[in-house]
């Protein structure tokens, strides 16, 4: 195998001398590219000047609406397109982003490892403090940083941790279209008029300038991508996003905030939309992230009319799906019909015919045999991309929202520790929200360790949660074949252990916990 250095290409910066490289390696298909360790400040000044118009306010206090859609205009700073059977030997290399981008943007290509690289942010997106006073209409934040401190930086998400220990105890979220008030005191003192729970005075606090973003590794009609002890400390938005890619492997990674903070990414640490083959995690890290550590799922795509003899199909969400690309079946692929109100499977369908408008975000597809009549408005769910899915031997930890959100057809989740997770620590679910499908089979969840996981949010649950979240009550079973054995589940007080709804052919046994186990509408049940 050819290895080539860093220091065989030129470049008057480090990411120009890194773009150059990965050019070099296009001409060298099966090579390995070798980065020595060091600090690579990557600078760019759209990237820059993005940072900047987003700690001043130009994009509103939640900058969500106006960021987090397709049509927004992001950096790369490397691109691996085209890229094949390739490693990138990164042990020791940090790759300093100065700026909001997509730090690694890996479409388009197979057969790429990227090994040792660890990434995080000159001013990282997030503004760390201390609560030095609050009373029933506001708060006074006194910040580490001076680096755009300011009344008009945006505050869509705050994270209160415990002094000292970096514990979480809550979340504070602002309304999508937020424009909450906030008064500079000085240059490192903020007001903000809300009210807060007067037990986190003197606590830190960590304010999120974003909420979703582009992400700082996205996997894109990818395959065989290997990422092996890849660090993430700080991104604006999620950590490692892989959508409509085959055959994706995280080995030894970590998604954590820097020495000495609480808070990595800003959104989940990762996420994984309509893929396929089989998607494994093994003895990765997570923590801090402002989301889930792992969402894996595909998508509801509404049926929206008729045209051409086809039927015409977007995914309708508020903004964006979060890998900022357009999502759609292909000929071949196997599609469920769903009925919207309560998520329920009514057929099976082969896609024979995919007519793409990228401009609209939407597709038109022909399918073997007609949808009933009353198609309009219900879901297709494409359930060829979804992938097998492994979590191995890792540890999730004192972060907002679930540990692992799961919608997809063959899982195992075995020997990984949650701890502190202020959601549950695995749910299982499908809901309309998001438009996030599918309905779960075939799963195994086993030999894990649940510890204060589901603190703050709905259902009220430590351990794992099996739900639905459609707007009716189904009037069948939605999941099917979940196995949850050997599991140890510390709850929280007023928190279940487990709760399963509307499945089918479900085990839960040999777990050992100190909480409620609830089942509902559930058939075919072994509860031992």
């Amino acid at each position: 195998m050819m290895t080539i250095k860093l220091a065989d290409f030129g470049g008057e910066t480090p990411l120009e001398q890194l773009r150059n490289a990965l050019a070099g390696l296009r001409e060298h298909p099966g090579a390995t590219l070798t980065i020595p360790p060091g600090v690579y400040l990557l600078g760019d000044d759209a990237a820059a000047r993005l940072q900047q118009e987003v700690m001043t306010g130009k994009y509103s206090d939640n900058p969500h609406m106006t960021m987090f859609n397709r049509r927004f205009v992001y950096t790369s700073a490397l691109d691996f397109s085209g890229l094949c059977d390739v490693t990138i030997d990164a042990e020791g290399a940090v790759f300093l982003i100065d700026g909001m981008m997509c730090t690694l943007e890996l479409g388009n290509c197979s057969g790429v490892t990227v090994r040792g690289l660890t990434i995080d942010m000159r001013r990282r997106a997030y503004s760390q403090g201390r609560i030095v006073r609050c009373d029933a209409d506001s708060f006074d934040v006194r910040f580490v940083e001076r680096e755009w401190i300011s009344a008009q930086m945006p505050a869509p998400r705050m994270c209160i941790f415990e002094q000292g220990c970096s514990r979480l105890l809550g979340v504070l979220n602002a309304e999508l279209r937020s424009e909450a008030r906030k008064e500079l005191l000085d240059e490192q003192t903020v007001r903000f008029f809300r009210a807060v729970d007067p037990a986190w005075e003197e606590q830190d606090i960590y304010v999120c300038h974003t909420w979703h973003s582009c992400p700082a590794v996205r996997i894109y009609q990818s395959s065989g991508i290997t990422l092996e002890g890849v660090r993430i400390h700080s991104h604006g938005g999620m950590g490692i996003v892989g959508h409509r890619s085959r055959d994706i492997t995280l080995r030894h990674c970590m998604v954590v905030p820097a020495p000495g903070k609480a808070v990595s990414t800003n959104t989940d640490a990762t996420h994984f939309a309509s893929c396929q083959g089989l998607l494994r995690c093994e003895h990765c890290f997570f923590e801090g992230h402002g989301d889930d550590a792992i969402n894996v799922h595909g998508y509801y795509q509404t049926v929206t009319g008729r045209q051409d003899g086809g039927y015409l199909l977007r995914v309708n969400v508020l903004t964006s799906i979060h890998s900022l690309r357009m999502d759609h079946p292909d000929v071949g692929d196997t599609v469920e019909f769903v009925r919207r109100k309560n998520l329920a499977a009514a057929g099976r369908y082969r896609v024979t015919a995919v007519r793409l408008d990228p401009e609209q975000g939407q597709c038109v597809v022909e399918l073997d045999r007609p949808l009933p009549d009353d198609c309009i408005g219900e879901f297709l769910c494409d359930i060829t991309q979804l992938p097998r899915f492994e979590f191995i031997g890792c540890h999730v930890g004192n972060h907002v929202a679930r540990g692992v959100m799961l919608r997809t057809r063959g899982a195992l989740i075995e020997g990984c520790s949650f701890d502190g997770s202020s959601g549950v620590a695995i749910q299982i679910s499908v809901e309309c929200f998001w438009n996030e499908s599918a309905a779960s089979e075939d799963v195994v969840v086993r030999n894990n360790r649940m510890v204060r996981c589901g603190f703050m949010e709905s259902p009220r649950t430590s351990g794992i949660a099996v739900l639905v979240g459609a707007d009716e009550l189904p009037d069948r079973p939605v999941h099917r074949r979940i196995v949850l054995e050997d599991n140890l589940i510390a709850c929280v007080p007023g928190c279940k252990a487990i709760r399963a709804t509307f499945a089918e052919d479900i085990t839960i046994r040999n777990n050992r916990t100190d909480g409620e186990i609830v089942t509902d509408n559930c058939v075919n049940l072994i509860l031992a």
